[in-house]
């Protein structure tokens, strides 16, 4: 019998990598409640210079894919975020400061009076103090929003208040697009997992030559969902992967140990570019 040699079909080993593709651009949607009543997971707490601090109750929703529609597999996980306050107020004159200006300010000074009408009200309390508006653009994505969000917080907000001594001042307020954009980028997203078939051996070799099928496994997010609440303000942000890429940086040729007698063949195999 003569015997042929054989050139068996190539195994490349594949050491598959993959990158969950989540959109750039998360959907917020915005639902400002009408009330300013504080739960118990998401407080708001002044400090003496006005800056404050705003914790944001998160809750973070993952939907993973199923072999079928009905087999989703669905986890969510509680946090508190701290978030930087967008508009609120700070802390300026005593009663007597802003007396002194006024009587000492020329009758024609224009602006003072209409922004302190009542400050004779308060020319000698040396305890209370006068308080006024701000919004921080550090804190908001891009400059509309913070053009848009202080001429709301202008309009519906005294520029200044009286805030009589040991009493608290108004809480700090946080934008929806802040809060949006903080949760966000506080929120880690699980990185994905694959498996695929044919598997050889303790390699995990796949077989050049033939189809390889590739999935995503239960605990890769196809959908994550992202509610946060900061005092009277709350927000959804959803994102869905739009494209799963995969690649073998580290991949390899190699023949099998043992090779069968059988009719003559040969394959090659080169990677393409």
């Amino acid at each position: 019998m003569r015997t042929r040699k054989i050139h068996a079909l190539l195994a490349a080993v594949l050491a598959l990598t993959s990158t969950l593709l989540i959109t750039d651009n998360p959907q917020a949607i915005d639902r400002e409640s009408t009330t300013n009543s504080q739960s118990s997971s998401a407080g708001v707490s002044a400090s003496g210079d006005g800056g404050g601090s705003i914790e944001a109750s998160v809750t973070v929703t993952y939907t993973s894919p199923g072999s079928t529609p009905t087999s989703q597999t669905v986890t969510s996980s509680t946090q508190v975020v701290q978030v930087p306050p967008s508009c609120g107020y700070k802390p300026t004159y005593t009663g007597p400061e802003i007396a002194e200006i006024y009587r000492n300010a020329p009758k024609s000074a224009p602006g003072l009076k209409p922004l302190y009408a009542d400050w004779e009200d308060h020319a000698e309390d040396t305890n209370g103090q006068w308080w006024r508006s701000y919004c921080d653009p550090s804190v908001f994505p891009d400059v509309q929003s913070f053009v848009k969000a202080q001429h709301e917080f202008v309009n519906n907000n005294p520029t200044v208040i009286w805030v009589v001594a040991d009493d608290t001042p108004p809480a700090p307020h946080v934008d929806p697009a802040t809060l949006a954009t903080t949760v966000w980028e506080s929120v880690s997203i699980p990185a994905p997992a694959i498996d695929y078939n044919p598997k050889i051996g303790d390699s995990q070799a796949t077989i050049v030559g033939f189809a390889t099928w590739i999935w995503t496994t239960n605990n890769t997010p196809s959908r994550v969902e992202i509610q946060a609440t900061a005092g009277s303000t709350s927000v959804t942000v959803t994102a869905a992967s739009n494209k799963l890429d995969f690649s073998a940086p580290t991949a390899r040729s190699t023949a099998p140990a043992s090779v069968s007698p059988g009719p003559s063949r040969t394959t090659t195999w080169a990677p393409t570019a």
